[in-house]
């Protein structure tokens, strides 16, 4: 039965705050036979852009909403460069990022991933719309930006009638939220299928229909 969650501000910092838990939960501890380098590098990402998701919680219910908005970059880019490393880079690319964090501008690593989905049947028939990614990046891109590096949107979130303070709406929040949960749920897929463990992505994807639908 879906948990009832409801629909104010610190209703939804709750529900993502036990989403979050059942990410870890689901993954703490998980195995893999190592058959090459790239496997760890994989997934130090893919846990870094889930440590980034639970670190935008504590900071939104500590009200620090700015620094919360400024990691969505960051979560939006370790999941690329995981994503990109396991599906579509070359021995060489591989060494490059490893040694010399030289990687692809992140747009090419967009339609690389995108371009290996449309390709690759089994992916493409995952809850991952890969095959739709360009749209997603393009779409989000220049803002993200903006919140991780100071620009407008953070600026302009600072400066009310009266004083100059943090001062994002509730809608604002929640959209930031939404964002980083959708990018953990993507991450949690890429963790899953790279591992061959499909049961960890059927886990968390029935306890995020359980707490957000």
């Amino acid at each position: 039965m879906p948990l009832q969650i409801d629909k104010t501000l610190d209703g939804h910092i709750t529900a993502c705050e036990q989403f979050s838990n059942a990410l870890w939960t689901c993954t703490d501890g998980i195995t893999f036979t190592k058959t090459k380098v790239q496997t760890d590098i994989v997934l130090a990402y893919f846990t870094l852009a889930l440590e980034h998701f639970s670190a935008v919680i504590v900071l939104e219910k500590a009200g620090l909403s700015a620094s919360a908005h400024a990691l969505l970059r960051p979560i939006h880019e370790a999941y690329i460069r995981g994503r990109w490393l396991h599906l579509c880079a070359t021995d060489e690319e591989l060494s490059k990022a490893v040694v010399n964090e030289k990687f692809p501008v992140t747009s090419k690593m967009v339609k690389q991933i995108e371009q290996f989905a449309r390709l690759n049947e089994t992916i493409e028939k995952t809850e991952e719309p890969l095959d739709r990614f360009t749209t997603y990046h393009d779409s989000a891109w220049k803002i993200m930006n903006s919140y991780t590096h100071g620009g407008q949107k953070q600026i302009l979130n600072r400066i009310t009638q009266t004083d100059v303070q943090s001062n994002f709406k509730d809608e604002q929040i929640i959209a930031g939220l939404n964002t980083a949960v959708g990018l953990a749920l993507l991450t949690s897929t890429a963790i899953s299928q790279i591992l061959l463990q499909d049961d960890i992505a059927v886990s968390i994807y029935k306890k995020y229909q359980e707490i957000f639908k």
